[in-house]
């Protein structure tokens, strides 16, 4: 019937026994037959050279049929009309294995894919390959979803690897390409193109710290022109490699200031210019993000500074300029003058010398606005100890210094050819010294700020001489003066000028004994002749006698008794 032929033994009109059937396709089978019908196993074989196994009994299939291909691969499902149909399962030589629903060995609609190192395929299938959409699981965790072309992931999908990365994006014969966003396990994201599985071209990624990139890349790392951003307001503008500021770039920082110039890994490194909102500025050589060589910078205060750096100081040879107009030019340690240099203040004064921590410190010479010069030592910016001063007039001092004036012992020339060595105070002589004036006169004795002040002596270079009292380098208290003719004068002095009581003797060896006022006897007073004999006595006035008087031991008891006169 229908075309089919069979071949068999025939007892009362039914097969019995072995036969074969032939199918008007060319499909033959062979197997057994009971009074009439199939009955045990039964093999089918079509002109392809598939191979198809049933069991039968009471011309009913038992179990599940198997179809083997030329190729190796079997079917196993339940037979329908003759043809393997429904839930079957196809497996195939390299081991994989294909279930769903089949119609005359041919899959009808979605399947899963299984292959023996684990992976497991649910989804559309064609030719036996995933094909549109679907799902794939790895045993490592891998999963992905989204369209397939010819057993690859191919078209739009997502991948999540076992770390918990996340790709969403376009797909290329299972590798991600073209447009894509990665989600790592950290938080870092990447938006951008891909290029056989690689992050290649240009992108964003964000990273978990919140810092923003967006320009080209070179593998998973940002390189090329692009753009940086920080969380905290910091901003970069420029070639990035490694994913760091390099070579060439702009950077805002987060507290307002600006840098332009080269960068090595991310630090400042090489020429750049770096500004702070507030006006200051450094322009010049950075090493591994610190001012380093060669720069000019405008610091705190409007200070401005020009020379060498190193380590973010002032090292070197610099010059540095105060807004006052103080202008240093030198050595610079640790961030200050420090070794020798010239430092100019802005009332004229010029240090050449030693310096330490910003200070004159050591030897040194300062030179003022009158055109005095200090040579010496300086101590904490102070001269302090021996030391020269040459002053413009030609005077000269050596000796000790505490500041910029005279201190302690010294010498000084002055340039009318005067010199006093000895104390000094404030610059000015003070204690005891010694004074030679260019015209022969000489004092010794103590002063007080410059002047012949309490006691001394006096020589004059015609001989004469006074030893006593001074006051303001005046006679002045109780001295005595001595004449080269020898006269000679003990008593009370008032402005160089004998005033008040003394003893006048002449060269004669008369004496006057007595008062005195504006350098003449006034007063009340006794001349003596040379033998000690009263010769006047009584008031005088202007060097003369106006008032005699009768001698009375009592009116001049000190006087007579001295000079052994009895009372009347």
């Amino acid at each position: 019937a229908s075309g089919h032929r069979l071949l068999a033994t025939w007892r009362s009109g039914l097969a019995e026994g072995a036969g074969t059937s032939i199918s008007p396709d060319g499909v033959r089978t062979e197997g057994n037959w009971k009074r009439g019908k199939r009955d045990g196993e039964a093999i089918s074989y079509w002109p392809d050279g598939r191979q198809m196994l049933v069991v039968w009994r009471d011309d009913l299939p038992q179990g599940l049929a198997v179809m083997t291909w030329p190729c190796g691969k079997q079917l196993t499902g339940p037979l329908v009309d003759g043809r393997i149909g429904g839930t079957a399962s196809l497996r195939f030589t390299d081991g994989r294995e294909l279930q769903g629903q089949f119609d005359r060995e041919s899959l009808r609609g979605p399947g899963r894919l299984t292959w023996p190192d684990g992976r497991v395929y649910v989804g559309q299938i064609t030719n036996e390959r995933a094909h549109g959409q679907g799902s794939m699981h790895w045993p490592d965790q891998t999963e992905y979803l989204g369209q397939f072309h010819e057993g690859l992931p191919h078209g739009d999908g997502r991948l999540r690897s076992p770390s918990g990365n996340l790709f969403i994006g376009r797909f290329e014969r299972g590798e991600p390409a073209g447009f894509g966003t990665l989600t790592l396990a950290d938080g870092t994201s990447y938006a951008g193109d891909w290029f056989q599985a690689a992050i290649r071209g240009r992108g964003s990624m964000v990273w978990p710290d919140g810092r923003r990139y967006q320009g080209p890349f070179d593998g998973h790392t940002p390189k090329g022109e692009g753009s940086l951003h920080w969380p905290n307001g910091k901003s970069y503008e420029g070639y990035i490699e490694q994913g760091k500021p390099h070579k060439q770039g702009v950077m805002r920082l987060a507290d307002g200031r600006s840098y332009v110039g080269e960068f090595d890994k991310g630090r400042f490194h090489g020429e750049g210019i770096l500004s702070w909102p507030d006006g200051r500025m450094y322009c010049g050589s950075w090493h591994q993000g610190k001012r380093q060589g060669q720069g000019l910078a405008i610091l705190e205060a409007g200070l401005r500074y020009e020379g060498t750096w190193h380590r973010h100081r002032m090292h070197g040879q610099g010059h540095l300029r105060w807004p006052d107009g103080r202008r240093y030019l030198g050595e610079f340690q640790h961030g200050a003058p420090q070794g020798l240099g010239q430092m100019d203040m802005p009332d004229g004064r010029q240090f050449e010398g030693h310096f330490l921590d910003g200070l004159p410190q050591g030897s040194g010479s300062l030179r003022v606005t009158d055109g005095r010069i200090f040579q010496g030592q300086w101590l904490n910016g102070e001269m302090l100890g021996e030391g020269l001063l040459k002053s413009p007039d030609g005077s000269l001092y050596q000796g000790l210094f505490l500041g910029e004036e005279p201190h302690g012992e010294g010498r000084l020339e002055t340039a009318d050819g005067s010199v006093y060595e000895g104390r000094f105070e404030h610059g000015k002589p003070h204690g005891l010294g010694h004074l030679i004036s260019p015209d022969g006169r000489s004092y010794r004795g103590t002063f007080e700020h410059g002047q012949a002040q309490g006691y001394g002596e006096l020589k004059l270079s015609d001989g004469r001489r006074y030893v006593g009292q001074f006051a303001a380098k005046h006679f002045h208290g109780e001295g005595s003066y001595y004449w080269t003719d020898g006269k000679v004068y003990h008593g009370q002095w008032q402005n160089d000028q004998r005033c008040g009581r003394g003893v006048y003797t002449l060269s004669d060896g008369s004496r006057y004994v007595g008062e005195f006022q504006a350098d003449h006897p006034h007063g009340q007073g006794i001349l003596y002749d040379a033998r000690g004999q009263v010769k006047q006595a009584g008031r005088w006035a202007d060097n003369r006698l106006v008032e005699p008087l009768r001698l009375k031991t009592s009116d001049y008891p000190f006087e007579f008794k001295k000079e052994g006169i009895e009372a009347d």
